[in-house]
């Protein structure tokens, strides 16, 4: 499986607006109630606006989007989407698994954000993230390797 990331332009953005609104509208329908067009696309375009998006390609196809941060306390995934065609292969496991190593190996945590009712939060925990904080709408994780670390240690006890 080869993952690379590319820089994405202006011609990316119909395709990344139709992978937000995969990736969200059922989950903002089952925790808000409703999903409003207007109110998203707003949304995405504050985000798009920032330029963090790389696009994501397995073996030179285009598979999702990705946006990470880098800080001189920790890494961030800021948003991580698969699309729906390439779901359920392993991919968002490999990238997390990526750069949770590329943290650790920098001594740094690895932080990420999702909603409540986003069914990545139970892969986020498999792979050994932790809630750290939590606001009205989404948890606050992290994995970080001094503490998984214990944690394996103590439940191999």
């Amino acid at each position: 499986m080869d993952i690379q990331f590319e820089k994405t332009d202006q011609t990316d953005k119909g395709y990344f607006w139709e992978l937000y609104e995969l990736s969200y509208r059922t989950v903002i329908e089952d925790q808000f109630g409703g999903w409003s067009e207007s109110q998203q696309l707003c949304a995405f375009d504050r985000k798009w606006r920032q330029r963090g998006f790389r696009k994501i390609m397995l073996d030179g196809q285009l598979a999702g989007g990705i946006w990470l941060k880098e800080s001189i306390d920790y890494h961030e995934i800021t948003e991580i989407q698969i699309h729906p065609d390439f779901q359920h292969c392993g991919i968002g496991s490999a990238i997390l698994k990526q750069e949770i190593a590329k943290a650790t190996k920098q001594g740094k945590p690895l932080k990420l954000s999702v909603l409540f009712k986003n069914p990545a939060y139970f892969l986020y925990q498999k792979l050994g993230f932790q809630v750290i904080s939590q606001d009205n709408f989404q948890y606050h994780m992290e994995f970080n390797s001094q503490t998984s670390k214990t944690r394996l240690l103590v439940g191999s006890v």
